[in-house]
């Protein structure tokens, strides 16, 4: 991925796309996995300790289920409080395209990991928090 820090926030854009070029894609920029240079996911938390002032991490660009194994590994290895936003595919229409409904099997399923690493897992519907898993319980 690309690194590169603003103000507090550090940004991390992944590379790679190992999916069908979805049209009208907005991140066509990095579906080039070769793209960018590779960071251990050790390093790239050494890095952000060295840091001043870093109150932030963004996580955006490729495929993220392409990356999955390497988020799983980060979440826990990072300080702070972390929040990550996620869309919830599993309670809508499911969808007629083969590649749409690998896109939501896969999501759920990275959903399901990053959850499991979480210490605090809520769901928003309707404006509503709902608390699915808290923390030291």
């Amino acid at each position: 991925g690309v690194l590169g820090a603003t103000d507090h926030r550090v940004m991390l854009t992944t590379q790679g796309c190992s999916h069908v070029k979805c049209p009208g894609c907005t991140s066509a920029h990095t579906w080039d996995a070769n793209a960018g240079r590779q960071v251990p996911v050790t390093g790239l938390v050494h890095w952000m300790a060295r840091l001043p002032r870093v109150d932030g991490l963004t996580i955006t660009g490729g495929e993220p289920t392409d990356q999955a194994a390497a988020l799983i590994d980060l979440l826990p290895q990072l300080p702070g409080h972390i929040i990550l936003v996620s869309n919830e595919v599993g309670w809508g229409i499911v969808p007629m395209h083969p590649v749409s409904r690998l896109f939501a099997d896969e999501q759920g399923r990275l959903n399901q990991r990053v959850a499991a690493v979480c210490d605090q897992v809520t769901l928003v519907a309707a404006g509503l928090p709902l608390s699915l898993k808290s923390a030291g319980g």
